[in-house]
Formats: structure tokens, C-alpha cells, sequence
């Protein structure tokens, strides 16, 4: 009986739950910072690969329009890395953007049979090397342009310009697909939840024997003591979930396997027009530099 006794004093219960809530409390905080700031980290590191990559691309556009006389040929680098960017894309998210690409004048129907072929390097890779073999072409050519330039094989120094920014946004591109192949651990994850839970329960507990031994007697103040018990509850639980789910989804900013379009997943679409919009109207003027119109598709208009 005398072990008792404490919980029949005054406050007792909630003197004995204290010491258990304080330290679920305080170790819950401090793992739940930890888990926002990995999957935070986690996330801004997708980002600044996307953004390296976009820079890249961006790069190669602007080093291309100046070292490579022949337009078609300097158009079809274009089309086929702006095609690469898009599958690369494609196959982070999980989607087929073949068909994209087709629509978007990126890949004639040759090239988007060869890329379906089973057994094959990655097609966002083939591509890519596709465009690093039409920058280092050799071939010569008679025609000049408008402006009195002669197209001419690219000069090795600057095909080797091309191949650093290719090289360079393979690098950053597939680093988005190796960071999602490299998840958050297991175990560091189920004991979160398993936490979340148990802090959960421990905040119920505290709260109801708080306000048990709070209430006045009569049962209109009983009534409205466990309302609003159940209001601070319902507000510390949707606290804590909403900070938890949020960091969760942090994880995988590229879409999860639900597909459910959470607010932080990162606006890949985005990525993928804005440089080949800009790059479609850089190069926009040299359709007439063009001796033959049908020797690229990458300017024909958007479907």
C-alpha cells in the first residue's frame, strides 16, 4: 500500500508521469531535428545537382551556338542532349518520355525505336553519347552562311569545351538517381516512427492525468475539460505528424511510388522546358542558314 501512496496524494500521478514524458519529449526533439535536417540536406542536394545540370546544359548551348559553324550540325547536338535531359529525367520519375520526346521534336522515329531496344546501354546515356559523336564530327562543309562563315569541322579545343560540359552534366544529371538509390537507413527511419508513436502516447497520458486531476468537480466542467484535453492533444499529434510526413516527403522530391504530387516534389517539367525553349529561340535564326531545311527536326514547331 505505501507504494501506492503516492499516486493517491494530490498530483501524485502526474508527479510519477512527469519524469517519463520529459525525457520522451526532449529525446523526441532532439532526433526529429536531426531527421529534418538529413532529409532537408537530402533534398537540397537534389537540387543543386538539378541546378548544376541545368547550368551545364545552358553552357553547352551557349558553346555550340560559337564553335560550331554548321548549323545542322550544331542543331542536332542540341536535340539530342535537350533528348538525353528529358529521358534522364524520365527515368528518375519512373516515366516514359520516349513519346515526349517524339512530340517535342527531339528524336526522329529511327532513333525512339533504337532507344526502346531491350538489352541496351540506358537511353538518356545513348543519347548523350549520340551528341558527343555529332560534336566531334569531321566532316567538311562547302556551303557558307549569310555572314560569309564557312562550316568547317569543329576545332579539337573547343569539341574539347563540348565534351567537358556533356561529361560534366552526365555527372550531375545521374547523381540525382544515385542519391535516390541511396535512401535514408531503415532502421534511423522505424525509429522515428516507433518514437513518434510512443511520444504520442506518453503526451495522451500526460495530458489526461493532468486534466483529471484538474477538473473541478460536476459534470459540465468534466465535459469541457475533456474536450479541450482532446483539442490539445489532437493539436500536439497534428504538430508532430505534419513535421514528420513533411520530412518524409523531403526524401523523394522527384515523386514517390504514389504519385500523389506533394508540394515539395521539385518541378522537374520546369527543368526541362525552360532550356530547351530558351535554346530553341537562341538558335531560332539559323533555320535559314540551313542548306537543307529537312536536315534537323529540332526547330519545328512545338506540338
Amino acid at each position: 500500500l505505501s507504494a501506492a501512496e503516492p499516486l493517491m496524494a494530490p498530483n501524485g500521478a502526474q508527479q510519477v508521469v512527469t519524469y517519463p514524458a520529459s525525457l520522451v519529449g526532449t529525446l523526441f526533439a532532439f532526433l526529429i531535428g536531426f531527421f529534418i535536417n538529413n532529409c532537408f540536406t537530402r533534398y537540397m542536394d537534389n537540387w543543386r545537382a538539378a541546378m548544376v545540370g541545368w547550368s551545364r546544359i545552358n553552357d553547352l548551348g551557349l558553346q555550340v551556338y560559337a564553335y560550331v559553324r554548321d548549323r545542322a550540325q550544331a542543331l542536332e547536338v542540341m536535340r539530342l542532349m535537350h533528348a538525353a535531359n528529358h529521358l534522364c529525367y524520365g527515368d528518375l520519375a519512373g516515366e516514359d518520355m520516349l513519346g515526349v520526346c517524339r512530340r517535342r521534336h527531339l528524336l526522329t522515329a529511327e532513333e525512339a525505336a533504337r532507344l526502346r531496344e531491350p538489352g541496351g546501354p540506358p537511353p538518356f546515356y545513348l543519347a548523350a553519347a549520340w551528341a558527343l559523336e555529332r560534336a566531334a564530327a569531321r566532316e567538311e562543309a562547302d556551303e557558307g552562311d549569310d555572314r560569309g562563315r564557312t562550316a568547317a569541322p569543329v576545332d579539337p579545343v573547343f569539341v574539347l569545351a563540348l565534351d567537358r560540359s556533356i561529361v560534366e552534366w552526365r555527372q550531375q544529371t545521374t547523381l540525382l538517381p544515385m542519391i535516390q538509390m541511396n535512401p535514408l537507413p531503415f532502421p534511423y527511419y522505424r525509429n522515428m516512427v516507433l518514437l513518434l508513436v510512443l511520444f504520442e502516447v506518453v503526451v495522451a497520458f500526460k495530458i489526461a492525468i493532468a486534466g483529471f486531476e484538474g477538473h473541478l468537480p460536476g459534470a459540465v466542467d468534466r465535459l469541457a475539460g475533456g474536450a479541450l484535453d482532446t483539442a490539445l492533444f489532437a493539436a500536439v499529434s497534428l504538430v508532430c505528424m505534419s513535421i514528420f510526413r513533411t520530412s518524409t516527403a523531403l526524401l523523394m522530391p522527384w515523386g514517390g511510388d504514389d504519385h500523389h504530387g506533394a508540394t515539395v516534389d521539385l518541378p522537374a517539367e520546369y527543368f526541362l522546358l525552360l532550356p530547351l525553349v530558351g535554346h530553341r529561340r537562341l538558335f531560332g535564326g539559323c533555320a535559314d542558314d540551313l542548306p537543307d531545311p529537312a536536315a534537323t527536326i529540332f526547330l519545328r514547331p512545338l506540338a
